[in-house]
C-alpha cells in the first residue's frame, strides 16, 4: 500500500489519544442517556435510571474508543476496508463483553431487574444486535467523513499543482529576461548562469512536496539573486540574516524566492542609485517568521505594472496548506518595502 493510502486509512477512525476528542465522546454519551431516560418516562427512579444508563454508556463508549485507537494504530497500514470491517467486529465484541458483565452487575443494583430478571440469552442477544446496528452507523459516520476528507484533499492538491505550475513559468520568465540582458555584454557569465538556472530549475520541477527545509527555498532564492547581481552589479546590495534554528524548518515551495523577485523587480530595478535587499528568518516560539525587505525607489521613479500574480498564489497556497494559521502582511516600514510571512512550525502540514 502507499505511504499516502496507508494514512488515509488510519485518517477513518478518530484519534481518541487527544482529550478533545474523548470530551467530546462524553458530552455526545451524556446527551444520550439523558434522550434515553426522558423517552422511558418520567419515573421516581428516573435519577437512579439516568445514573446507571450514564455509566453503563460511559463505560461502553470509553472502552470501545480505546479498542478504536488500538486498531487505528496497529492496522495504520491496512486497506480502509479490513480497518472498517475489524473496527466493526472489535465494536461487537466489547459490547457483547460489557453486556456479559452488565447482567451480572444489574440484580444487585436494579431492584427491579432482580425481582423480575430478563433471561441471559435475550438480554445478550438484544444488547448485541443493538450494538452491532449503532456499531455500523457509527463507522458509516466516520467513512462519510473519511471520504469527505479526502475529496477536500484530492481536490486541494489538485488546485495546488495548478498554482505551482503558474508560478514556475512566471519565475522562468522573468530570470530568462535577466540572463538575456547579459549575452550581449557577459556572454560568458551568462552561460554559467543558464546552466546554474537549469539546475535549480529541474530541481523545484522534481520537488513531490508542497514543503521543503527552509535552507533548500533559500537556494533558489540564492541562485536568482545571482542572476540579478550580474545583471544590476553594483547597484544591488543584499544582505542575509538567517537564523540557524530556522533552516531545517519546512516552508512552502517557492515561497520565499518569488518575494526577492518582486523586491528587486518593483525595488532595487526602478531606482536609479544603488539597492538593497535584505532576506531574513527567525523563529518566534510556534512561528517562523521570514522577511524580504527592500530599498523604496524615488516618488518619481517609473512604475512596472504588476498582476500581483507571485503575491496571490503565494496568499493562495498557504491557505491550502494552513488554513488561517499563516498569513503574508506587506507593507510600507519607514524608506523600506515588507513582506513578511507568518508560518506555523508545525508537523504534517
Amino acid at each position: 500500500m502507499e505511504p499516502q493510502q496507508a494514512e488515509a486509512a488510519r485518517e477513518l477512525i478518530p484519534d481518541f489519544n487527544r482529550w478533545q476528542s474523548l470530551v467530546l465522546l462524553v458530552f455526545i454519551l451524556e446527551l444520550v442517556a439523558v434522550v434515553l431516560t426522558l423517552a422511558a418516562g418520567i419515573h421516581p427512579d428516573v435519577l437512579e435510571r439516568f445514573i446507571l444508563l450514564s455509566l453503563y454508556l460511559q463505560c461502553m463508549g470509553l472502552c470501545s474508543a480505546a479498542g478504536l485507537y488500538a486498531a487505528r494504530q496497529q492496522l495504520r497500514h491496512a486497506p480502509v476496508q479490513v480497518m472498517f470491517l475489524v473496527s466493526w467486529v472489535l465494536l461487537v465484541v466489547i459490547n457483547g463483553a460489557i453486556s456479559a458483565a452488565g447482567y451480572e452487575i444489574l440484580p444487585h443494583v436494579d431492584p427491579g431487574f432482580a425481582v423480575n430478571p430478563e433471561s441471559r440469552i435475550s438480554f445478550l442477544f438484544r444488547h448485541l444486535i443493538i450494538g452491532a446496528v449503532v456499531s455500523l452507523l457509527v463507522l458509516r459516520l466516520f467513512w462519510v467523513q473519511h471520504q469527505w476528507r479526502q475529496q477536500l484533499r484530492a481536490e486541494g492538491d489538485l488546485r495546488y499543482q495548478a498554482l505551482q505550475a503558474r508560478i514556475r513559468p512566471h519565475f522562468l520568465f522573468n530570470s530568462l529576461n535577466s540572463i538575456a540582458a547579459l549575452v550581449g555584454s557577459k556572454p560568458e557569465e551568462a552561460e554559467r548562469l543558464i546552466e546554474d538556472m537549469s539546475e535549480l530549475l529541474r530541481a523545484s520541477l522534481e520537488a513531490r512536496s508542497r514543503l521543503v527545509p527552509l535552507d533548500s527555498e533559500l537556494a533558489l532564492a540564492r541562485a536568482y539573486l545571482r542572476i540579478e547581481q550580474a545583471r544590476l552589479g553594483e547597484r544591488l546590495n543584499v544582505h542575509w540574516d538567517i537564523a540557524e534554528d530556522t533552516t531545517r524548518l519546512d516552508v512552502p515551495l517557492l515561497s520565499v524566492q518569488p518575494l526577492v523577485e518582486n523586491a528587486i523587480y518593483h525595488g532595487v530595478e526602478r531606482g536609479s542609485g544603488v539597492g538593497s535587499v535584505r532576506i531574513a528568518a527567525h523563529r518566534q516560539e510556534a512561528m517562523l517568521r521570514i522577511e524580504v525587505s527592500n530599498s523604496r525607489p524615488d516618488a518619481d521613479a517609473a512604475s512596472h505594472e504588476g498582476q500581483r500574480l507571485a503575491v496571490d498564489n503565494i496568499v493562495q497556497r498557504l491557505a491550502l496548506i494552513y488554513g488561517d494559521q499563516a498569513r503574508l502582511e506587506l507593507g510600507e516600514e519607514g524608506a523600506q518595502y515588507v513582506a513578511r510571512l507568518h508560518l506555523p512550525v508545525v508537523k504534517n502540514a
